[in-house]
């Protein structure tokens, strides 16, 4: 039982992490971040890829919102998973335990 409401409590924590960036604004901040262009040339092109439109066809460069969205994406695998595994967890969690013993009586199993 313990495994099974420690994989429930990690499924609500990831599950609230995520709500924590979207409710944050993270996406809205780097967005503004770069808006506001009150840097020097150098942090300015820093703050577009951080926060710029999305990237045009052929362009390599990170862009904060695909990383967000990837964090968003994992963190909500993670939390199915977890849910799934705990029912699991709680029917199989006592009986896979050790070895099993068997027995074997003229080279067959008893």
């Amino acid at each position: 039982f313990p495994k099974t409401a420690a994989n429930v409590l990690s499924a609500f924590g990831k599950a609230l992490a995520a709500g924590l960036v979207v409710a944050g604004g993270a996406r809205d901040f780097f967005k503004e971040l770069s808006q506001n262009q009150c840097y020097t040339a150098e942090g300015q092109a820093i703050a577009e890829l951080l926060g710029g439109p999305p990237a045009p066809a052929g362009d390599t460069s990170i862009r904060i919102g695909g990383m967000i969205d990837g964090y968003l994406i994992s963190t909500a695998v993670a939390a199915s998973c977890s849910l799934i595994l705990a029912p699991l967890s709680a029917y199989y969690g006592g009986k896979l335990i050790g070895v099993p013993y068997i027995k074997m009586k003229g080279g067959t199993f008893v």
